[in-house]
């Protein structure tokens, strides 16, 4: 039933609902002038509405919805234009990793220094995923910079309290390669 209501959708309102559901909230200074008429259309819709001088989707479903309607490749590239559109190091971090497929060391390296920052602020588990992800983007050919990386998101999921489920697997994985 949300499919067929969001299908309804013209392509510009389903556009700006896949920035604002990608972004984790609807925030027109960062989805862009762009996306303006296309978020009018989903309040038009009772798609989203606005609580409290805050707008967000009517319903968490249409928001998980809207992402599924959208290919991986339409999901990275939304990822990478919010990249591309936030103040924030550590929210452009994340949605760069996100939206990055490829091995690229300078994508890796703001995913290591997010991590790190946000490990400072008391966010272990967030920064764990982040070096894991960097780790990931890292070249094949840099064993020493996967290495590390990997190492630091074992210590942070350790530090989080995930040590069961995550810091083996990660350690094998290294083992692996070592």
């Amino acid at each position: 039933a949300l499919r067929t209501r969001l299908t309804g959708l013209s392509d510009a309102a389903r556009e700006a609902g896949l920035a604002a559901a990608t972004l984790g909230r609807i925030d027109t200074a960062v989805i862009g002038d762009t996306h303006v008429a296309g978020l009018d259309e989903l309040r038009a819709a009772g798609v989203v509405d606005e609580r409290s001088g805050i707008t967000w989707f009517s319903h968490p479903l249409l928001a998980s919805t809207l992402l599924d309607l959208h290919t991986a490749e339409e999901r990275s590239s939304a990822h990478l234009k919010l990249a591309t559109a936030l103040d924030d190091p550590d929210e452009r971090a994340l949605h760069l990793g996100r939206g990055t497929e490829s091995a690229s060391e300078p994508v890796a390296l703001e995913l290591e220094r997010a991590a790190g920052r946000l490990d400072a602020r008391g966010a272990p588990e967030t920064a764990a995923l982040l070096a894991k992800r960097a780790a990931t983007l890292t070249p094949a050919d840099d064993t020493a910079a996967r290495t590390r990386r990997l190492l630091m998101a074992a210590d942070l999921y350790q530090v989080a309290g995930e040590g069961r489920d995550h810091v083996l697997p990660l350690l094998e994985r290294l083992a692996g390669t070592l």
